[in-house]
C-alpha cells in the first residue's frame, strides 16, 4: 500500500516526480492519503550514522569479529559534554564475537577520520582515483549515449 506506483506515481528521492501511464491499481486520492498518513505517523527517530559499524569496517583485535555500534542506555547513562548519550563500538557476543572489546564511538571515529584524510590526501592515491574515474566514464559513455537516444524518442 505504501508504494506510490500502486497509485500511479513515480517517486525519486522522496518527491513524486511523474505519473505513470495507464490506470493505477489504487485510486490516486487514496494513495496520497495513505502515503501522507505513513509519513506523518513518525516512528523511531534517526539515531545518527555510525562510521565504523558493520561491513567489516573495524574488527575486533581478539577474534576478528566486526564491531557493532550501540548507544548507551539505562539509568546510569553517561553523557558527552554536549548532552548526548555516549555511543560505543563493541565486539558483540550476539554476533559470534568474544565480547571483550569496547571503544568509544567518537574517539574511534576521530582516528578513522584522520586515517581516511591521510590516505585520500596522498597524491598517488588521488591519481589512482582519477584514473579509475576516467575508466568508468569511458565504460559508461555508450550507455549514456543510448539513454540520451531513448529519451529523445520518449513521447509525453
Amino acid at each position: 500500500m505504501l508504494n506510490p506506483r500502486l497509485a500511479g506515481y513515480i517517486r525519486r528521492n522522496g518527491w513524486i516526480v511523474e505519473r505513470l501511464r495507464g490506470d493505477p491499481i489504487l485510486d490516486p486520492t487514496i494513495g496520497q492519503q495513505v502515503m501522507q498518513w505513513h509519513e506523518a505517523r513518525g516512528g523511531r527517530p534517526f539515531t545518527g550514522a555510525q562510521l565504523c559499524s558493520g561491513q567489516r569496517a573495524v574488527v575486533c583485535g581478539n577474534c576478528g569479529n566486526t564491531l557493532k555500534g550501540s548507544v548507551d542506555t539505562g539509568c546510569k547513562v553517561i553523557h558527552y559534554e554536549d548532552g548526548k548519550p555516549t555511543r560505543r563500538y563493541c565486539c558483540s557476543k550476539d554476533n559470534g564475537g568474544c565480547g571483550r572489546i569496547i571503544a568509544d564511538q567518537r574517539v574511534l571515529d576521530k582516528h578513522v577520520k584522520a586515517i581516511v584524510i591521510k590516505v585520500l590526501s596522498d597524491p598517488e592515491h588521488m591519481d589512482q582515483i582519477k584514473r579509475r574515474a576516467q575508466q568508468e566514464a569511458k565504460a559508461r559513455a555508450p550507455i549514456e549515449a543510448e539513454i540520451a537516444r531513448l529519451e529523445g524518442l520518449r513521447a509525453f
